[in-house]
């Protein structure tokens, strides 16, 4: 399970590759009269950007990831449906052959250990589905995506609503209140994107302690299993 997150100087259309996060600042703005309205602008544009990235990020990111949940999420209900259909199917022939002639048997390679095998990849497929952790790095992916949206929403209206009210005597004032509105925007796109991040790694922390138990009691049963065969060797030998 791998994460890295949105390239935010990046203004691309976006393709959901993995990118480190990296900033390369507004700029040296002017702020006097007569440069104002420009540095404004260039504010408006940056935080837009900014959201922009990191919506077409996660938009992009969600698509791998529910592509391989489907795959092993179907294959595991696949997998255990001809597990649980394979023994009936078999008694089915069974019939039909003996009705044809008593004497006639199932072939050989149609055998109930392949139910067995069914099933086993059906877990196979399930814990791989727990441990890469794509359905829950899709749900993840999706609601921060939204969550983004909603964001990069309400800060172009707020925006846009502020723009058209009764502009103030010193304009001065009014461009601090809607850098006030661009600081807090970024800032909550921020927190989201940690928030996921935050959640990522515990559930990283948590499958990593989840394989290591099950590694550890494989490794239990197999010392098991071979001491039990040493002793019981032993004894046939004493017995002897």
């Amino acid at each position: 399970m791998t994460q890295n997150n949105p390239t935010q100087g990046n203004t691309g259309t976006g393709s959901g590759r993995l990118r480190d996060v990296v900033y390369d600042g507004i700029g040296d703005l002017l702020w006097d009269d007569a440069n104002l309205s420009q540095s404004l602008g260039t504010v408006y544009r940056k935080v837009i950007d900014t959201a922009s990235n990191t919506k077409r990020w996660y938009e992009g990111a969600k698509r791998p990831a529910g592509s391989a949940s489907r795959f092993l999420r179907f294959a595991a209900l696949g997998l255990i449906s001809v597990a649980g259909l394979y023994p009936l199917v078999l008694t089915v022939i069974d019939g039909i052959l003996a009705r044809r002639s008593p004497s006639q048997q199932l072939p050989g390679l149609l055998t109930p250990a392949w139910a067995s095998l069914a099933a086993g990849l059906a877990a196979v497929c399930y814990e791989l589905n727990k441990i890469s952790g794509v359905s829950s790095a899709y749900v993840r992916y999706q609601q921060t995506e939204v969550k983004v949206l909603q964001e990069l929403h309400c800060f172009d209206f707020t925006w846009q609503l502020m723009r058209a009210a009764k502009e103030p005597t010193d304009q001065r004032d009014r461009a601090v209140k809607l850098l006030n509105v661009a600081q807090a925007s970024v800032a909550n796109v921020m927190s989201i994107m940690a928030s996921e991040t935050a959640e990522w790694a515990l559930e990283f922390q948590q499958e990593l302690a989840n394989l290591d138990a099950l590694i550890s009691r494989a490794k239990t049963e197999l010392d098991g299993g071979g001491k039990g065969t040493g002793t019981q060797g032993s004894g046939q030998q004493k017995s002897t």
